[in-house]
């Protein structure tokens, strides 16, 4: 394992998208197991990932953002996989990153298919409302896109649409070599720690906006410029001005927070502690308190890739369903339509195994994994989930928050 640190250049905020444009050449003869669809265990958009990788491959470390790193072996690739504070829970310290070395072949048969997918852009269809990568699975079979058509029988239900087959009939089966799955969708909806936690409000716990059915989860402290802000979802506004609005913990209390920020397409609102209230980097306990869990990374989207690929879980702690954990199915979906807010969103984590996994009022709440017995790093948001489709709950990610926003859960 190797133990290097080093601090990330100031002012950094890379798109980790166009991390690899040179790889497509040399990844040609790597691609075989991308066309081999009867190794395939992820046929349908109903079926879940069954082949399990070797988990944790590869090894940890620390490296400086711009220092090129000599690569241990040729057959290996190492990739920034978290982001962390130089002195855990200190926003104004610098950030570092932890690296995982990948096996190389894998990694390039990523990098091409997230390429081949932004090529196709299968999203600018109006008649698409999902669209999910699926990266190669170590061990396993290649790459694979998915695609939900937006569901219309008839074309009645939405005149200006082609009919379901139509629209299915649209979508090749197949695109450079990578194999394309066609599924239905519907409208995506949005949607325990009920407690009033005092003055340090954790991630968990039951958030109020001033409405008399209006409640939700608060979500992590998120950091910017050395300044510590609440965060919950968007979406549960409505059509107000959320700039117009404050957070309650619970609605009888002084209020927590000055809703400061608000991002409709990401769905989170930043909101400045009030009343002597600060958020704070431990996640909530059920029984009111603070539990020993402590947010200190936050993953990159290569991190979440390979999480995929090693058929991993992430976990949440929402008002409504409480504690639940369930495979991560995508690192950077999209999603068309919802019932409320904005729809049209890119860099989506889903994640979720069955209907228990979300309902109303868990909305705001942040998707995790631990890290060490008492850490966690963030994937992402928890906004709302599809009720049609295996019930995959969905969020923004927490690196595209950081790269597109400038805000850290770190």
């Amino acid at each position: 394992m190797a133990t290097k640190q080093k601090d990330v250049q100031a002012g950094q905020n890379q798109d980790e998208s166009n991390e690899a444009t040179t790889t497509e050449s040399s990844s040609r003869r790597n691609e075989e197991c991308s066309t081999d669809t009867q190794k395939r265990t992820i046929s349908s958009r109903r079926s879940t990932l069954k082949t399990v990788g070797i988990l944790g491959v590869g090894s940890f470390g620390f490296s400086r953002v711009g220092v090129a790193s000599s690569e241990k072996k040729s057959d290996e690739k190492e990739i920034d996989y978290a982001l962390r504070r130089e002195e855990p829970g200190d926003p104004t310290s610098a950030i570092t990153k932890r690296t995982k070395r990948v096996p190389r072949d894998w990694y390039r048969s990523l990098k091409r298919s997230e390429k081949v997918r932004k090529r196709k852009n299968f999203e600018s269809k109006p008649y698409v409302g999902e669209v999910d990568l699926i990266p190669p699975i170590h061990g396993g079979a290649g790459p694979q896109i998915q695609v939900g058509v937006i569901q219309n029988p008839d074309g009645s239900a939405h005149p200006d649409l082609p009919s379901t087959q139509e629209a299915k009939d649209k979508i090749p089966t197949e695109v450079e070599r990578i194999p394309v799955d066609v599924h239905e969708v519907t409208e995506f909806r949005n949607g325990c720690y009920e407690y009033d936690y005092g003055d340090s409000v954790p991630a968990g716990a039951e958030m109020e906006v001033g409405y008399e059915t209006g409640y939700c989860t608060m979500g992590a402290q998120l950091n910017k410029d050395g300044n510590s802000y609440f965060s919950t979802c968007q979406h549960i506004f409505y059509n107000d001005d959320p700039k117009s609005r404050k957070l309650y913990n619970q609605d009888d209390d002084a209020a927590i927070g000055d809703v400061i920020e608000s991002y409709c397409t990401y769905d989170f609102v930043v909101a400045e502690p009030i009343n002597g209230h600060t958020p704070t980097y431990r996640l909530a306990d059920p029984n009111g308190t603070l539990s020993d869990l402590t947010i200190v990374e936050q993953f990159t989207k290569n991190a979440l890739h390979d999480k995929v690929a090693n058929d991993e879980e992430l976990t949440k702690r929402g008002v409504k369903t409480c504690e639940t954990t369930g495979k991560i199915r995508s690192a950077n979906g999209y999603i068309g339509p919802v019932d409320i807010g904005c729809g049209f969103r890119n860099h989506q984590v889903k994640w979720g195994k069955d209907d228990g996994d979300f309902d109303p009022g868990d909305s705001g709440s942040i998707v995790y994994q631990k890290v060490g017995s008492d850490q966690v790093a963030v994937a992402g948001t928890c906004n709302g989930w599809d009720p049609v489709n295996r019930y995959i709950v969905y969020g923004q990610s927490a690196y595209s928050i950081k790269n597109n926003k400038g805000y850290t859960y770190i």
